[in-house]
C-alpha cells in the first residue's frame, strides 16, 4: 500500500510539473517617426534555442507564444532597412516572471531612419 502510495504521489508531482510549466508571451508594436511599421524583422536570440524571427504586421504588431518561458538573458533585435536597429535584453522588456524564466514580455520601440 505503501508503494503505492509513493507512485501516486510522483506521478502526481510529475503531471503538475508539466501542467505549471510556464508559456512565454510576447508582443509588442514596432513604429518609425511617422507611425506604424510594416516588415521590420524582430529576433529572439536565446542561448538554448534556433532564434525566433517574427516580422511586423501591417500595424507595427508583433506576437509569439509558446512553452516554456525564456531565460532573461535571452536578447531581443529589431531592424529593417533603411532604418537603425535597435537591441534590448528581454531582462529589460520582460513584465512577468515564474521562477528565473520570463513568461510574458512587451517591447515597444521606435526606429530612427538611417543615417
Amino acid at each position: 500500500m505503501r508503494t503505492r502510495a509513493l507512485h501516486v504521489m510522483v506521478l502526481a508531482a510529475a503531471l503538475l510539473g508539466v501542467a505549471c510549466d510556464p508559456a512565454f508571451n510576447f508582443s509588442g508594436t514596432i513604429k518609425s517617426p511617422s507611425g506604424a511599421l510594416a516588415g521590420a524583422e524582430v529576433t529572439l536570440f536565446c542561448p538554448s534555442y534556433e532564434p525566433i524571427r517574427l516580422t511586423s504586421s501591417a500595424q507595427g504588431y508583433v506576437g509569439y507564444h509558446q512553452i516554456p518561458g525564456q531565460s532573461p538573458e535571452c536578447r531581443v533585435t529589431v531592424s529593417k532597412p533603411g532604418f537603425r536597429p535597435h537591441e534590448v535584453t528581454l531582462d529589460a522588456i520582460c513584465t512577468g516572471h515564474f521562477g528565473l524564466s520570463c513568461t510574458r514580455a512587451q517591447l515597444d520601440v521606435q526606429l530612427a531612419p538611417a543615417e
